[in-house]
């Protein structure tokens, strides 16, 4: 023992995270809280007394001349004591007497004799035999005992008919035993020389009345105790309850029925006779229990009815007033299950809303769940977890004697946390279909901030993005390939998977500026072109070798000269851009062309939108186009 108790201790000690720690103290404290004050919730003492009435009787297996009846008798018990009661649980001891009497019919066929040897003798002469035979005897017993029993069981008081039982053992001495015997007595004398021949063997000389009387066995005795009946306080009327209710030392009356069962009381028959001394003026007797006729053990019996009076001397204490549980569970939205193991650990951030104060920072146990006492207020819960997207606060509030029992069923409050969607792509050459190494950064189109950057190889590539309400778009560059931005959309709460196809950079091919954005009619760039500006400003970097020749076209509003200035000034402003970031200015030449080279309408705004464009083209060495 000393060995597992230092084991154990040492397993105790073994650190554990602070977190951890905390954990455990506020729950052995609030356990311990809760273990000190459920007895006194529940538990009452109280004085009992009881008393009963019924058939009795020493049960034995008795046969004379295999004739014999048993009858029993009638008994009692008186008793009081100490009873303990915890929620239905019962039990009950204290001394008791008991007294009960039982009566046995025999019937003896063979008459006991008596013959004269002695020629003295004043009564029965030589060569005379003096028969005695009882008939109609019986023979009664008187039991009383000093008791002391210990008896456990339940009572249900919310039933409708409110029943209980009790069973167990009592234990005593028995401090009263006697007996009585009585009957017809007729005597006989056979007489060989007797007048009449016909009378010669056996001539009639008395028949009277026997009684007789003595003492049995005193000793220990156990007997076997059971008893089920029913609270009879609903029976005493409405206005009886409400008074006895109202007592300092309120009455509790049972009636039931019940049954003891003892082990053998007396010693086992010996091989003595009944009649053990025969005399001119009688003949004394022993009783059957001290007879060769008492073959078996004899256990005694007493079954009845009982009343039992209970005054309450105490009352449960009121419960104090216990602070309800937040209970929390942990749920992946994307699964709809629980998360347990290694998914279930989350940081819980629970704050008063009232006061604005951080009551409690903790985490979520291996079940996922999060289980706390708060004072009844209203809270906001805040959730993170690594690896899933922001979850926004929780407002619950706790009320007043709601949710705080251990025992029963807590209300939970799921959590739904979904994982960062993932955002997979691979890369494609335009012309050829062939899958190609490139990098790839996501923007916020509104901020137009990177959120990631990630290299895609031949079997694609993958990032985690936040969930947002804004859209996002992808920069695909890679070497030899004109650098280009593709609209992702709006992430949503999956993940989503595409595929980019880059144009191979070809001398002379033209490209559009895509999301480049003036001032109405100025030269101004606007800052929401920032990342068409970082995509030319990437391809001309990752591409030292390619020179472009960057022009600017303008719809058909206005007058040729006005337009021509303004698709040079454009043009000039993007490659001014480029300059600022880095770029060798001989590597880029500028044009204008106002409106000479319309690609839509003038006749429609969105004709003349498309119009409003800047473009550049590959000049120099390049790369032959793949056939």
């Amino acid at each position: 023992m000393l060995i597992i108790s230092l084991v154990i201790t040492a397993l105790i000690a073994m650190p554990l995270d602070a977190d951890a720690q905390a954990r455990n103290r506020a729950k052995k404290k609030d356990n311990n809280k809760w273990a000190k004050n459920k007895l006194d919730l529940h538990q009452t003492h109280n004085f009992v007394m009881w008393g009963g009435v019924g058939y009795s009787g020493l049960v034995n297996s008795y046969k004379v001349d295999n004739k014999s009846t048993f009858v029993g008798g009638g008994g009692g018990l008186i008793g009081f004591g100490y009873e303990w009661r915890y929620k239905k649980f019962i039990l009950d001891i204290g001394p008791e007497f008991r007294i009960f009497s039982s009566q046995d019919n025999m019937h003896f066929a063979n008459p006991f004799s008596i013959q004269g040897t002695d020629p003295a003798s004043p009564y029965v002469l030589p060569g005379q035999t003096k028969y005695y035979e009882f008939s109609k005897y019986r023979e009664t017993q008187m039991v009383g005992q000093l008791m002391l029993p210990i008896m456990a069981g339940a009572e249900w008081a919310e039933l409708r008919f409110p029943v209980y039982f009790l069973a167990g053992a009592k234990f005593g001495y028995t401090i009263m035993h006697t007996y009585s015997q009585d009957g017809k007595l007729t005597t006989y004398l056979n007489d060989p020389d007797a007048f009449d021949p016909e009378w010669k063997d056996v001539r009639d000389l008395r028949t009277s009345k026997y009684k007789s009387s003595g003492s049995g066995d005193m000793g220990l005795d156990v007997a076997l105790s059971a008893e089920i009946g029913f609270k009879i306080n609903p029976y005493l009327g409405a206005e009886w309850n409400d008074k006895n209710e109202k007592r300092k030392y309120p009455w509790h009356m049972r009636a039931a029925f019940f049954i003891d069962y003892g082990l053998p009381l007396n010693k086992l028959g010996t091989d003595a006779e009944m009649v053990h001394d025969i005399t001119e003026t009688g003949l004394a007797t022993n009783s059957l229990h001290k007879s060769k006729y008492a073959t078996s053990a004899v256990n005694s019996l007493l079954v009845g009815a009982k009343f039992t009076a209970v005054l309450q001397l105490t009352k449960p204490k009121k419960q104090k007033p216990q602070n309800p549980y937040m209970v929390l569970q942990l749920v992946n939205g994307r699964t709809g299950q629980k998360m347990v193991g290694n998914d279930a650990k989350a940081n819980i951030e629970v704050k008063n809303i009232a006061t604005g104060r951080v009551v409690k920072r903790s985490s979520t146990n291996a079940k996922g769940m999060f289980i706390q006492r708060f004072k009844p207020a209203e809270y906001e819960v805040a959730v993170a977890k690594e690896g899933f997207l922001p979850y926004t606060p929780l407002r619950t509030e706790l009320l007043e004697e709601h949710n705080n029992n251990l025992k029963a069923r807590l209300d939970t409050t799921p959590i739904v946390l979904y994982p960062v969607p993932v955002f997979t792509c691979k890369v494609r050459n335009a012309k050829t279909g062939d899958l190609i190494n490139a990098n790839v950064a996501v923007f916020d189109t509104t901020t137009n901030k990177q959120i990631v950057a990630f290299a895609v190889a031949h079997h694609g590539g993958s990032a985690k993005l936040p969930v947002s309400e804004m859209f996002y778009k992808a920069q695909v560059q890679a070497k030899d390939f004109q650098t280009q931005l593709f609209d992702i959309g709006r992430q949503g709460l999956d993940d989503i998977a595409m595929e980019f196809a880059l144009e191979p950079i070809v001398k002379g091919r033209t490209f559009v500026i895509k999301n480049l954005f003036f001032a109405t009619d100025q030269t101004e760039i606007l800052p929401k072109s920032e990342p068409a500006m970082q995509e030319l400003f990437e391809f001309l970097d990752k591409n030292p070798d390619v020179r472009i020749r960057i022009v600017g076209h303008t719809d058909g509003e206005g007058s040729d000269e006005h337009n021509q200035i303004l698709s040079e000034g454009r043009a000039n402003s993007v490659k001014r851009s480029m300059v600022e970031r880095g770029i060798d200015p001989s590597r880029i030449e500028t044009e204008g062309r106002g409106e000479s080279q319309p690609v839509d309408t003038n006749k429609t705004e969105a004709g003349r939108q498309n119009n409003r464009r800047v473009e550049f083209t590959i000049l120099g060495e390049d790369k032959p186009e793949t056939k």
